[in-house]
């Protein structure tokens, strides 16, 4: 039998992002969704905040052990049903891609050796490499790295294209939402835009 879902999230002090809480929390428990979320120091800027995920994942991972299979939300987003294909999920790590990249809003964690290593790699990234500025592009880039060294394979799948939606950004969906993301960086961070324009 599977291990239950945990969603997990946290928000930045003084940020703004404590008002999401509630009704983040609302929504997991409407579909039935154990959560757990914490708020976390302010590291000052919206791209430092966003990299301190791979570390705060990876101590998830341990704090939970093999009790539960994790699944990362931004605490602006919303879980609107059940998600019921990472039920019949047998991996690592999954996320859903749009656009060709991987958007890190929505992640699925095992407690396995293939996910700590990608979380350490993706945290060495956000800290040291080329493109500090864009957290989510360098989870990406710390997949292929893992893979081309060879030391751990880590599983992998795809989720569907509902399980990472931003209605308005991404395209219109045939089929039911599941996890449904704001962009309420823009919100709180106003400065967000300029600076991602500039390091894209």
């Amino acid at each position: 039998m599977p291990k239950p879902l945990l969603i997990v999230s946290f928000w930045t002090e003084g940020t703004g992002y404590q008002a999401e809480v509630p009704d983040f929390v609302r929504a997991c428990d409407d579909v039935g969704l154990a959560h757990h979320v914490e708020c976390v120091p302010n590291r000052g800027s919206w791209f430092a905040n966003a990299a301190y995920r791979a570390v705060w994942l990876e101590q998830q991972l341990w704090r939970c052990g093999d009790r539960h299979r994790l699944v990362w939300l931004d605490i602006d987003a919303r879980a609107r049903r059940y998600p019921d294909a990472l039920e019949g999920l047998d991996c690592d790590f999954a996320a859903a891609w749009v656009d060709g990249g991987v958007c890190g809003g929505t992640l699925y964690l095992e407690h396995t050796p293939g996910a700590q290593t990608l979380l350490r790699t993706w945290a060495a990234l956000n800290d040291h490499g080329p493109a500090v500025e864009k957290s989510d592009q360098n989870l990406r880039t710390a997949l292929a790295v893992v893979e081309a060294a060879g030391y751990v394979h880590v599983r992998t799948e795809r989720l569907p294209p509902e399980y990472a939606h931003i209605p308005g950004v991404h395209p219109r969906l045939d089929r039911p939402v599941v996890f449904e993301h704001d962009m309420a960086g823009f919100r709180y961070w106003p400065d967000r835009h300029a600076r991602k324009a500039r390091f894209r």
